[in-house]
């Protein structure tokens, strides 16, 4: 007799199931360049939220001063307010900026002695310092490209240094200092610009 000879085989066994663990090289390298990107975009988040709070502050500071202005009428007061804003947006914006703070100069001899100034006084005396190593030039010429120089068409920095230096100044016009306002205004919205 003829037996069949498909009744000689046996059933299909199948192998075991592949494990999980450990995944191939190519998932470490996807989980390694997932969890960078992770990191970097939380730098980056967490730079901007930074950066727009302290724009927020300035813009506030720039409406209170505005308002201040708008009560007093004050043209000397409202310059300088606005030009140490301005100036302190621009250190607090670009802190790695290579202003020299006087603190490290062997000539001055005053500042120097650190031992007898204590370090609150010691970081103000340095804000002090780059805050005044800020021309009103470099403040004026900041302030007119963000508005694309219509602030140099309106008024000039002998004006401005005219009210801020001397003992009895012309007064700005209205529009001046509306312009003014104008300028700073788009030059914190923007984003601080370098001198």
């Amino acid at each position: 007799m003829n037996q069949d000879p498909l009744a000689q085989l046996r059933d299909i066994h199948l192998p075991e199931a592949i494990g999980w663990w450990p995944p191939a090289p190519g998932w470490w390298i996807l989980t390694l360049l997932l969890l960078v990107s992770i990191v970097f975009t939380i730098r980056y988040l967490v730079r901007r939220r930074r950066q727009r709070y302290f724009r927020r502050q300035a813009q506030d500071l720039l409406t209170r001063c505005w308002e201040s202005y708008q009560l007093k009428n004050d043209d000397r007061q409202f310059v300088e307010s606005l030009f140490t804003l301005v100036r302190r947006a621009y250190l607090s914006s670009n802190p790695s900026s290579n202003l020299s703070s006087g603190l490290n100069n062997p000539g001055n001899n005053a500042k120097n002695d650190t031992s007898k100034v204590a370090p609150d006084n010691l970081a103000q005396e340095h804000e002090d310092h780059q805050l005044k190593a800020i021309s009103s030039g470099q403040v004026f010429n900041m302030l007119d490209q963000s508005v694309g120089g219509d602030l140099s068409k309106l008024l000039c920095l002998a004006d401005i240094e005219g009210l801020l230096y001397q003992q009895n100044p012309e007064p700005l016009k209205n529009d001046q200092t509306e312009q003014l306002y104008t300028a700073a205004r788009r030059y914190l919205k923007r984003g601080v610009q370098r001198c």
